[in-house]
Parts: structure tokens; C-alpha cells; sequence
């Protein structure tokens, strides 16, 4: 499982919520899916809520930068989805650029994990060939 990209992202929670206070649905709307806005609006708690936005702010950002685009060549927050399986699992969905940049890199598969304390989220993603 020969790895071509690792990508990594920190960011203050604060962060997030200053951006969705200040522009709302414009800013949510341009970063994520429904899907992914709709499992961090599902939580009972505001704090937990703007977590689970920074969490996915980041994977997104170390997906990013796994690929070796950063936010160009068609590589964009919206053709990045990370979703969840039942288990909890972080997978990530690609699309347009993001799915043409990995293919071109010769992979097929790419991995996040995240984690938070308090403020702070950090994210890493894995870039790979898996048979």
C-alpha cells in the first residue's frame, strides 16, 4: 500500500465559529456538503456543533494538501466530502478536481483522522495505492 501524499491541518474551533457567525449559510454552503452539514448540525450541544465543522474544516485542508494541490487546480472544500460510517469512521468522497488529482497521482484511496482538545482540531490524511 505504497503512500504518495500525507497531508496535515490544525485550526482553532474559534476559527470556525467567528466564519459562520459572520457570513452563515454563505460560508457553509461554499465549504460544505449538506450531508456534512447535516451531521454537524445534528448534535445537541453549539460547541460540539462548531467541532465537528472545524473537524471537517481540517480533514478537508490535509486532504488538500496530501494531494499536493492545495486549493487550486480544480481542488476545492466542496469536492472534498468527509462523511462517517455507522461506526464513526471518517471516509472521504472526491470529486471533479480532487478525484482527477488522485487518479493522476496513481492512487486510489485516501484516509483522514482527526482529533480535538478543547479549541484546537488536527487532522491528517493519507494519499495511497491500495490493491
Amino acid at each position: 500500500m505504497p503512500v504518495q501524499g500525507l497531508g496535515v491541518d490544525i485550526i482553532q474551533v474559534s476559527r470556525i465559529e467567528e466564519a459562520i457567525t459572520r457570513y452563515g449559510n454563505r460560508f457553509l454552503n461554499r465549504v460544505f456538503t449538506p450531508e456534512e452539514q447535516q451531521f454537524c448540525e445534528n448534535v445537541a450541544r453549539s460547541k460540539q456543533r462548531y467541532q465537528r465543522y472545524a473537524a471537517l474544516w481540517a480533514c478537508k485542508e490535509a486532504v488538500m494538501k496530501a494531494l499536493g494541490t492545495g486549493a487550486r487546480r480544480g481542488v476545492y472544500f466542496r469536492v472534498i466530502e468527509i462523511l462517517h460510517k455507522p461506526t464513526g469512521e471518517p471516509m472521504v468522497n472526491l470529486s471533479e478536481g480532487a478525484l482527477e488529482q488522485l487518479v493522476e497521482l496513481g492512487c486510489n484511496k485516501v484516509m483522514v483522522s482527526m482529533s480535538h482538545d478543547g479549541d484546537v482540531v488536527a487532522a491528517a490524511a493519507l494519499v495511497m495505492y491500495q490493491d
